[in-house]
């Protein structure tokens, strides 16, 4: 073969093994990419199902809190419609007091008049007669 072939023979050679040097690299780095890339794509996939996990928490979370929230409302109301029944018992109570205060007043103000009277009479001396004995 002639010289000049022979060394454009030698350099075409040489390119070929570079690039096949560069492809057998690029493979490397490929497979290592892809390697990387699983591992993500398990730590995503562990990820997502910590994230099912949890959103069912919450879900059973929110469930109970539900439930809770509902008894609240009804201890609420069941609180308020005692408050209403004690309200009515206590007026009632108050309204019974009230007009036995008022008997009492009412009673007080006669004694205060008939003992006036009988103090105005003890005052006046006698028996109710107009003469009445000298002291």
């Amino acid at each position: 073969m002639e010289p000049a072939v022979r060394q454009r023979f030698e350099k075409i050679e040489a390119i070929l093994r570079d690039v096949a040097e560069g492809h057998a690299a690029a493979l490397v780095r490929m497979a290592q990419a892809e390697t990387r890339m699983d591992r993500a794509e398990a730590r995503m996939d562990r990820a997502e199902l910590r994230m099912d996990r949890i959103e069912a928490r919450m879900d059973r979370n929110d469930q109970r809190i539900g439930k809770r929230m509902h008894g609240f409302e009804n201890l609420v109301r069941m609180g308020f419609a005692e408050l209403r029944r004690v309200e009515k018992v206590q007026q009632q109570k108050w309204a019974g007091i009230d007009q036995k205060i008022d008997a009492l007043v009412d009673a007080q103000l006669r004694t205060e008049a008939s003992l006036k009277t009988l103090l105005d009479s003890l005052r006046k001396g006698g028996n109710g007669h107009q003469g009445g004995r000298p002291h």
